[in-house]
């Protein structure tokens, strides 16, 4: 039990008694008192009413800043400190009457919280934006598609039935809309007749998307690689007629020569020849398909298709020489002998040319060596004094063969020009001057072009 003096009625020493272990209450007035902290000073109680004296201050309890102090007296019966109780006024916990209670404050947010909220946010949206571009591209892709056929699809009459000015026309606009329009333009122009015979195409559209030249290889190469057989074959069939504007098409033509169809097969060995000496590379295989396997025709017509290509080729299909030699020497089929020994000629035209330049005498052995030598303008004579002979220099043919693979366009043209005007003389180096038709320099060209109709107008 400890004495307490009440801050509201101001009773001392009064009988508290306990009503939990923080508070008691006045015996006097009933209220509720808490005692003081441990080593809180002691506040003298409040002064009674006087007698004789008006003094309401204390009617209504003592004032609010007379409760919030301690007061205390010793406990009852003396003694220990350690007895007294210690407890929190009602006025320290509770805000005074009509204060306003402090806000709660948040505390403040990590900012590697912010980073990662910042993180699922940005990966939430970028998953809703790649669902909706897999669902949307779909979409797009078709329209486009549409909108691109229809393009293609308005030169497609001019293209079949128009005059050749008409169908240059719109084989250039086809090829501007892109390689997509191109293997548009090939499912068109090209039919499969079924049962293994040759596929039919419409032979205006083919000329000319042929003559639109390089600008059309890439949508060609895209058509190589159709799975429908018709339209890698007139992709084949307009390289072959674009000839060595066709050279950036090399590799797709190599891979062609592995295709499970026979006429895609032929047409990309022929596209390969009228590179001439740019599909080098190939000739190794070229060879392969010129090895004899059977009897079968489209092997057979396999075979001669790639012993033209590899003549065409020329000396820079040298090292698959031996191997046309002994078809040349020994193969049962006698066409595929006479090709074997025609591409040999166009291959190994310096053999030749030297045998002949060792066998010629007189005058003819003269000009060959001129033809051979260092000094150009002597070998440009040589060649005149031989195309003048005509047939009769048709063992100097070698030799203006050789000379077609000379350095100097000069020579060459000189070298084409004798060759023409030698006729049959030069039938076996046809496909060295048809090689050279492609020749870089125009002039060449030109006297290629006019041998090539001297030597096919003669009669046979």
């Amino acid at each position: 039990m400890i004495g307490i003096r009440c801050p509201y009625c101001g009773t001392a020493n009064i009988e508290a008694a306990a009503r939990d272990a923080r508070s008691f209450v006045c015996m006097s007035c009933g209220k509720a008192v808490e005692p003081p902290l441990r080593g809180q000073s002691v506040v003298p109680p409040p002064p009674l009413p006087s007698e004789g004296r008006d003094d309401r201050r204390w009617s209504d309890g003592p004032p609010a800043e007379s409760a919030d102090r301690w007061s205390t007296v010793a406990p009852l019966g003396g003694g220990d400190d350690s007895s007294s109780s210690v407890s929190l006024s009602q006025s320290s916990i509770l805000p005074p009457d009509g204060a306003e209670e402090p806000p709660l404050v948040r505390p403040p947010r990590s900012p590697l919280l912010w980073l990662l909220l910042v993180l699922v946010l940005f990966t939430a949206a970028l998953i809703g934006v790649i669902m909706l571009a897999r669902n949307v591209r779909p979409w797009l892709d078709a329209r486009r598609a549409a909108a691109q056929r229809a393009k293609v699809e308005y030169w497609f009459p001019q293209l079949d039935d128009g005059g050749d000015d008409a169908r240059k026309e719109a084989a250039q606009a086809i090829v501007a809309l892109g390689p997509r329009a191109v293997v548009v333009t090939l499912e068109h122009i090209s039919k499969d007749p079924g049962e293994g015979q040759p596929f039919m195409f419409v032979t205006g559209a083919i000329d000319a998307l042929a003559a639109v030249g390089p600008d059309a290889v890439a949508g060609l190469c895209e058509g190589l690689r159709s799975p429908e057989a018709r339209v890698r074959a007139a992709a084949a069939s307009i390289l072959q007629e674009m000839g060595p504007a066709a050279k950036a098409a090399r590799d797709g033509l190599v891979a062609a020569l592995d295709d499970d169809n026979r006429w895609v097969r032929e047409y990309a060995i022929d596209a390969l020849g009228n590179l001439g000496g740019e599909a080098a590379p190939a000739a190794k295989r070229l060879a392969e398909l010129a090895a004899p396997s059977d009897s079968a025709t489209s092997a057979r017509g396999t075979r001669r298709h790639a012993l033209d290509a590899l003549g065409h080729i020329g000396p820079e299909a040298r090292e698959v020489l031996p191997a046309l030699v002994t078809i040349a020497a020994g193969d049962l089929d006698v066409m595929v002998r006479d090709r074997a020994s025609m591409a040999v000629k166009q291959i190994d035209v310096e053999r030749l040319a030297r045998e002949a330049r060792g066998e010629a005498d007189g005058p003819l052995k003269k000009l060959l060596k001129a033809l051979h030598g260092e000094d150009s303008p002597a070998a440009i004579e040589a060649a005149e004094k031989l195309g003048d002979m005509g047939f009769a220099a048709e063992p100097a043919a070698a030799g203006l063969a050789e000379m077609l693979h000379h350095a100097d366009a000069a020579r060459r043209a000189a070298a084409a020009t004798a060759l023409g005007r030698l006729g049959l003389g030069a039938a076996d180096f046809i496909p060295t001057l048809e090689s050279a038709a492609a020749d870089d320099d125009p002039d060449v060209r030109v006297a290629v072009a006019k041998a090539l109709k001297l030597i096919n107008d003669k009669p046979k």
